[in-house]
């Protein structure tokens, strides 16, 4: 009796889902679909809640490393590698939309291209958009993954990526993925030392974009940071 009982409760959930989306269902629920596909004979819900209860919500339920969300009572490794997969399709969904994308209006575009690179990512990295004098998009380049000092963000590397595409403006963003979208000291000085090693090939760096989560904050419009930028040898653009 049951099972039976989980059986119709499944097909009632999936019909709802065929008819109407995503839309009125709740995050549990949400989780508890696509747990359907992973635990064939068991009550979901109870696991579903269990998730939303570890992790806190359903963006950070898909965030999540497999090895932590086996830690949950019923959920296998089975289990887990959709979940983290489902995350991880977002994100390629995401990436490859923005494949279309060819210039920009202003920073605040850039921000908004860039947020799906930084979606869901545990280690920091960063990446480098390479642009003309009319802010149309050259290159994207993700230099490696890792800390601003393990990563191979230096200014000879950016200066090459630069020259390559014969970009006469760059714009650097990193990620803080435990922390806030607050530049560091480090930042700042990454920064000023990159600003002095393109201007020696006549090329800006336009701003230096710091994300966590899905915000983002502009060193250029920073206050306290952006003298630094006030010695750019050439505006571009839209600012």
């Amino acid at each position: 009796m049951a099972n039976n009982l989980h059986e119709h409760h499944r097909e009632r959930l999936k019909s709802r889902f065929r008819e109407n989306g995503l839309d009125s269902f709740e995050s549990h629920q949400v989780l508890e679909l696509l747990l359907f596909y992973a635990i064939p004979r068991k009550d979901t819900n109870e696991m579903a809640h269990l998730l939303i209860d570890r992790f806190g919500s359903l963006p950070d339920v898909l965030d999540a490393r497999v090895e932590e969300l086996c830690t949950v009572p019923g959920i296998g490794l089975h289990a887990a590698s959709l979940i983290h997969f489902c995350g991880q399709l977002m994100k390629r969904y995401h990436v490859e939309k923005q494949k279309n994308v060819k210039s920009f209006a202003g920073v605040e575009a850039v921000g908004e291209y860039l947020k799906p690179q930084f979606m869901g990512d545990v280690n920091e990295k960063a990446i480098v958009v390479l642009l003309n004098n009319r802010w149309e998009l050259l290159g994207c380049t993700t230099l490696s993954t890792g800390t601003l000092t393990s990563t191979d963000a230096r200014a000879r590397e950016i200066v090459e990526l630069a020259l390559r595409h014969h970009a006469t403006s760059v714009i650097l963003a990193h990620n803080h993925p435990s922390g806030f979208a607050v530049p560091s000291p480090q930042d700042i000085d990454t920064t000023r030392r990159l600003i002095y090693g393109l201007e020696l090939v006549d090329v800006n760096l336009l701003d230096h974009l710091v994300f966590s989560n899905d915000e983002f904050v502009s060193m250029r419009q920073t206050p306290s940071i952006a003298p630094l930028f006030s010695n750019l040898s050439r505006r571009t653009g839209p600012k």
